[in-house]
């Protein structure tokens, strides 16, 4: 896990605009003030370990207003998520991968990401990223979990 720097949590992470699998078009705006974003960037095709451990914790990040929401490239990577899942979450298609790439640039450099999970607070500052081996740990909700409880005490000023 990386933390980012109270430096980086100064300016919002990149805005995003995408259509989900159900239907909708989901807007990092719609959770402004309302609940903290849980980003899972999923790889081409791929839901790993992350998934149906998150998916498990949904109730638990959602009583501490964190809401998941799944990214990936295609329809049909959409449809194998919502299968694995359940289709009642958000899935979320970014076909041009511009989204990803974006949220790809606040991660260090050097290291190949093909999946993550990044942690907005409710205004859309960047608060954690998880990626690689910790994607693989039964402690991912655990962790996650961990942080929304920090974010519900801090001070917004």
């Amino acid at each position: 896990m990386l933390l980012f720097s109270e430096r980086a949590r100064d300016w919002p992470a990149p805005y995003f605009e995408l259509p989900s699998w159900q239907g909708a078009v989901v807007r990092r705006s719609d959770y402004r003030d309302r609940c903290n974003l849980v980003l899972v960037f999923c790889s081409a095709g791929e839901t790993g370990p992350e998934a149906a451990t998150l998916a498990a914790r949904k109730e638990d990040l959602a009583a501490e207003e964190g809401e998941i929401l799944w990214i990936v490239r295609d329809h049909g990577s959409a449809g194998k998520l919502a299968a694995r899942i359940g289709s009642t979450m958000p899935i979320l298609i970014d076909e041009s991968g511009r989204v990803r790439d974006s949220y790809l640039s606040l991660l260090p450099a050097g290291d190949l990401h093909p999946s993550f999970v990044m942690l907005l607070d409710r205004y859309g500052a960047p608060v954690a990223v998880w990626w690689g081996e910790a994607l693989n740990s039964s402690q991912l909700g655990d962790e996650i979990l961990a942080q929304l409880q920090m974010l519900q005490v801090e001070c917004p000023e």
